[in-house]
């Protein structure tokens, strides 16, 4: 899905994207490097030599990096949902209360990195938030056991959320072009 969202905006610009794995060291700093980072004062030194590591391993002059961020202020500024636990990640939905659809959240963090042969800088950064609302929602009989079939109807729609997240994100490249 990310691959879908960022290929696009990517293109206009004459880049391409390539898929690459994160590697065993970023993998392992996920909670430093995504839900404890303080992501609006940019990457930690820490953190911004693993992308460098991972570019030069893989001769990329950039990084959109996908990741978990939590439900609060650090991560989501003014569009927390705080009726919803801080330490909610990642994509999920909220069923209940006035709306009888579920909305759709993304709790994740989409960032763009700049790196050079020794330096790594956060150029665009994204929070997904969420809001939307899960159309032709149907609830199941078990509201805990969710079909694959309803399941699959989530893709498209968190795709749509994850473009205009990268969208977002990528914006600083059309500064530079």
């Amino acid at each position: 899905m990310l691959l879908a969202a960022v290929k696009d905006r990517l293109g206009q610009l004459g880049l391409t994207a390539v898929p690459v794995a994160a590697g065993d060291a970023l993998r392992r700093a996920r909670e430093s490097c995504f839900l404890d980072a303080a992501l609006t004062k940019g990457l930690s030194k820490e953190c911004g030599q693993l992308y460098v590591q991972l570019a030069a391993a893989q001769d990329l002059q950039a990084i959109i990096a996908l990741g978990p961020g939590r439900n609060d202020s650090a991560h989501a500024g003014a569009t927390r949902h705080k009726d919803l636990p801080e330490y909610l990640r990642g994509w999920s939905f909220v069923t209940g209360g006035a709306d009888p659809l579920p909305a759709l959240l993304d709790q994740t963090e989409l960032l763009l990195v700049g790196v050079t042969a020794s330096k790594a800088e956060l150029i665009g950064r994204a929070w997904g938030g969420g809001g939307k609302n899960w159309t032709g929602y149907q609830a199941p009989p078990d509201l805990k056991a969710f079909s694959e079939q309803q399941l699959d109807q989530l893709q498209p729609l968190y795709g749509a959320m994850l473009k205009q997240q990268a969208d977002a994100a990528l914006a600083p490249l059309q500064l530079a072009h």
